[in-house]
């Protein structure tokens, strides 16, 4: 394989093409996250783990309750690997896009022969919310993983539930999990990251609205002038999604068109990737009587999330937008504490946004190589 398949990460301070302008604010409007002392003592752990200080690479796995700065980490860790060290070769992407990715490479290789290639051009792997929902994911993980692990690329990986807590009640957890998780306390060191307050609900922030009550009082706040017209981005040979109108670097969804239809999160990762802004009108509350709308937004909001992309939505004047016995799931507690992180400033107008997408579109064009070549 060509070494130019190795992912190349561009400088995160480049301008804005179409700066985001919102209610009078720009982009010197930005904050940043302060890593208290625990949070700043797993980074240098993260950032010490290179050649020479080490026999050989280790892997880590960093889990910790809702809103605790696991994911602040991970994105510290990038920058500065990034900054420090200008021929690391890393990849980093939500978990989600690995397994769609993975699994379609699966069709036509065998799992060695992608580990070897993806070994070949990456030193360091890093995915953020890791989790496990069945267990043919958990056999297709190990076996990469430990293969990974064996060529010398180090594993990092974040996660809301420690190893022995993941794919809890499952279905047929016991033929295959206890192997899973013991690999991954004996391979990787675990860290926990102690139970703190939910940093993104903080009310000292500075915040700005995402949700209006009309399409209208959405245009006002964001100073755009939507253009609404019917037309179908296509996902893939046999599906698209249909959009109902566009403002400069932005899409307007339906509720009822993404949500209340069988879209996945392949759906989202390309919406994701073709645009920087998208807003959802009519949005509807979510209740456990529509609990598959509920599942299919809150994978929407991690793809969206990961990316660091603007979100906004009309039809409900709130971000709290789940009934509380949901809130009781920790994976619609975590979709509520995101949402409150972005519609922050912090979140809106933050300087890494550039980097995170970027981090998006190189690991999107290295399996673009890697499906060109092996499939």
């Amino acid at each position: 394989m060509s070494q130019d398949i190795a992912p190349l990460v561009t400088p995160i301070h480049s301008a804005l093409s179409s700066p985001l302008l919102y209610f009078g604010r720009d982009l010197q409007d930005t904050g940043s996250i302060t890593l208290n002392i625990t949070q700043q003592e797993i980074l240098q752990k993260l950032l010490s783990n290179k050649k020479g200080l080490f026999s050989k690479p280790k892997s880590f796995y960093i889990h910790g309750k809702t809103g605790c700065g696991k994911t602040t980490v991970m994105e510290n860790y990038l920058l500065q690997l990034y900054e420090k060290n200008k021929d690391a070769k890393f990849l980093a992407m939500h978990f989600h896009d690995y397994l769609l990715d993975i699994t379609k490479l699966l069709t036509k290789n065998s799992t060695e022969k992608i580990v070897k290639e993806i070994a070949k051009n990456i030193d360091i792997l890093c995915f953020d919310e890791f989790f496990i929902e069945a267990i043919a994911d958990a056999k297709i993980l190990y076996d990469i993983l430990s293969v990974l692990i064996k060529n010398g690329v180090s594993i990092v990986l974040t996660s809301n539930f420690a190893p022995q807590e993941l794919y809890a009640n499952g279905f047929n957890r016991e033929i295959m999990f206890p192997v899973f998780s013991n690999f991954l306390e004996e391979k990787m060191e675990v860290i926990y990251v102690q139970n703190t307050p939910d940093y993104r609900t903080n009310t000292l922030k500075r915040h700005a609205h995402i949700a209006f009550e009309t399409l209208q009082e959405f245009a006002s706040a964001f100073n755009v002038k939507p253009i609404m017209a019917k037309e179908m981005l296509e996902v893939d040979s046999n599906h698209t999604v249909q959009i109902s109108g566009r403002f400069d670097d932005g899409i307007i969804l339906t509720h009822k068109h993404i949500f209340k239809t069988h879209s996945s999160i392949k759906d989202y990762r390309k919406l994701a990737r073709t645009f920087k802004h998208i807003h959802i009108s009519n949005m509807q509350y979510f209740t456990q009587e529509n609990e598959d709308e509920a599942i299919r937004f809150r994978n929407f909001i991690d793809i969206l999330y990961t990316r660091g992309m603007v979100f906004s939505f009309d039809g409900q004047n709130s971000i709290n937008i789940f009934e509380d016995k949901m809130l009781e799931n920790i994976k619609f507690k975590r979709c509520q504490s995101r949402l409150h992180e972005m519609q922050t400033n912090d979140y809106i107008f933050s300087e890494t946004k550039h980097f995170k997408r970027q981090l998006t579109v190189n690991s999107a064009r290295f399996f673009d190589k890697l499906f060109a070549q092996m499939l």
